[in-house]
């Protein structure tokens, strides 16, 4: 299907360093949506896509990639920059076709990725997580909210050579907030589920806890009850945990060293003094990649 597009010919792949094997992977890849595109959209809307997804891949630093007009140029060869950006804008403001199409095709391969794991005897992961997008200079773009700036706090940490690191509040800066699903198994390629941005601010204004809870809907419906979620230090907490209870999903959180818990008896103590004591479920050997060593840990 994507050779009826021609990605890109081969002059052009030697021009932008797409070497043949990237090609080959993307047009794979590309294949199933473009056949789905195909039926809403002009076919030279489609190519554009496809032109612009391998523009993304060679421009992946943030400050090109996400410019209109860079990617633009790179479809229209540099010197007819200002038709590729023409082209560009007329795909996304196309009525025809929207990211719900988007999001309903990562839903289905992910559904493909589960039963494939799943009749393979393996166990089906869902990996959860979130970030954000930063915009520092923008000030006209819709739907921007405030954010906390990871690369600031990055900028704040000691290091060696430098004196008085800046402290205090978190800065932040707008930007716009994602959260994203993975299906994976114990070994192999994680596959995209979903990838949902939201922002605080503007028509569509939500909060973290309502995207979270329908991403779970979703991913219950669509991928069943007996995936085990996967979620990070984030994500702890007792209104999440609430959350999941109601959902009756098997689930793993890394909780955090400071928050307590409510033994059997009812007293409130430290994760860490409810589990001593208590007899291990079993052990395993697990290689460190520090020292390039092999340890136990009990579970």
């Amino acid at each position: 299907m994507s050779l009826e597009y021609g990605i890109l010919e081969e002059d052009r792949q030697e021009e932008v360093g797409l070497n043949r094997t990237l090609i080959e992977q993307l047009t794979t890849g590309l294949d199933p949506l473009l056949e789905r595109l195909d039926a809403y959209l002009d076919k030279r809307l489609v190519r554009t896509l496809v032109e612009s997804v391998a523009a993304l891949l060679v421009f992946r630093n943030p400050k090109q990639g996400l410019h209109v007009s860079e990617l633009g140029a790179y479809i229209k060869n540099g010197a007819q920059a200002p038709a590729g950006t023409k082209k560009l804008e007329r795909l996304l403001h196309s009525e025809k076709w929207g990211k719900d199409l988007i999001d309903q095709w990562h839903w289905e391969r992910a559904q493909k990725k589960g039963k494939e794991l799943k009749a393979a005897g393996k166990r089906v992961l869902c990996i959860w997580d979130g970030s954000r997008i930063e915009k520092p200079e923008s000030e006209k773009t819709e739907g921007m909210c405030a954010v906390l700036s990871s690369k600031a706090k990055r900028l704040k940490k000691n290091r060696k050579g430098i004196w008085n690191p800046p402290k205090g509040k978190p800065i932040t800066v707008l930007g716009i907030e994602w959260n994203g699903l993975l299906i994976a198994g114990m070994q192999g390629v994680a596959q995209v589920a979903a990838m949902d941005y939201w922002s605080r601010k503007g028509e569509h204004a939500t909060t973290q806890r309502e995207v979270e809870k329908r991403l779970l809907r979703k991913a219950s419906h669509h991928l069943g009850k007996d995936v085990v979620h996967i979620f990070d230090r984030g994500y702890a907490g007792a209104p999440w945990l609430e959350v999941l209870n109601m959902q009756k999903v098997p689930f793993v959180i890394r909780w955090k060293g400071n928050y307590s818990g409510i033994d059997e008896t009812g007293e409130d103590k430290a994760i860490w003094k409810i589990a001593r004591g208590k007899r291990s479920w079993g052990q395993r050997e697990i290689e460190m990649v520090q020292g390039k060593k092999t340890v136990k840990k009990a579970w």
